[in-house]
């Protein structure tokens, strides 16, 4: 949290992705508590292993490319059991009204403590509100 621009850490496509997730996961604790009782939910879904470019830049190293290049991607599984999975997430009758909740495509798991933590969420509110110039 103090160190958001990267300027004091050295920054990898990875790295970045992590800490964005952990975010995401984050501020879903604030928005569910920011629409209770509104009839509005909010959840998160980790779609897998995806077959796309995401990660393909040179700052996550020359190993790590081929390393996803030869192994990670043959393993992908094709974009659309994702999008299936979000759909679902998005309309199906048996999620509505679920709110603040993780799921591994349509399975609900729990994310790691650090997504879970209620101050941290609280500190990324504020920094939020703070940075958008909102009120």
């Amino acid at each position: 949290m103090d160190d958001l621009n990267w300027r004091r850490r050295h920054f990898s496509g990875l790295k970045g992705y992590g800490s964005a997730k952990t975010a995401q996961l984050l501020s879903m604790i604030k928005f569910k508590e920011y629409f209770e009782g509104t009839g509005v939910t909010i959840n998160a879904m980790h779609p897998g292993n995806v077959k796309t470019q995401m990660g393909e830049i040179e700052r996550n190293g020359r190993l790590y490319l081929f390393m996803k290049r030869k192994f990670i991607n043959q393993a992908a599984r094709n974009p659309e059991v994702s999008a299936k999975a979000l759909y679902y997430l998005g309309a199906s009758k048996e999620i509505e009204g679920v709110s603040g909740k993780f799921f591994n495509l349509t399975t609900e798991e729990i994310p790691s403590p650090p997504a879970l933590h209620k101050k941290m969420a609280d500190k990324l509110w504020e920094v939020s509100i703070d940075l958008g110039g909102l009120e």
